[in-house]
């Protein structure tokens, strides 16, 4: 088990976005959700590692953006998919 956690940024100013919602929409970790602090980070536990799942971003004021995601494994030969995950909203 892991963790999953990013940055939602605004996609023109590249501003970090308090507020925004992360949901998982499948997967190990389906319906979780967290929202975004101060600074535009946002952290869920847990995520399985070697799992593909969709999440999406939001925030009233901007388009709502999903993507597919792989988190790979930290020990042994470690994939380049981390477990950071950054969404850029638009409005």
């Amino acid at each position: 088990l892991y963790w999953g956690a990013g940055l939602v940024l605004d996609a023109t100013s590249g501003a970090r976005i308090p507020g925004a919602t992360v949901h998982i929409l499948d997967g190990y970790a389906a319906g979780k959700s967290a929202s975004t602090n101060e600074n535009g980070y946002y952290r869920i536990e847990p995520q399985l590692t070697g799992e593909t799942f969709t999440s999406t971003a939001s925030k009233e004021g901007y388009q709502s953006v999903s993507r597919t995601y792989r988190v790979d494994s930290p020990i042994g030969p470690a994939g380049l998919n981390q477990p950071f995950l950054d969404f850029k909203l638009s409005r």
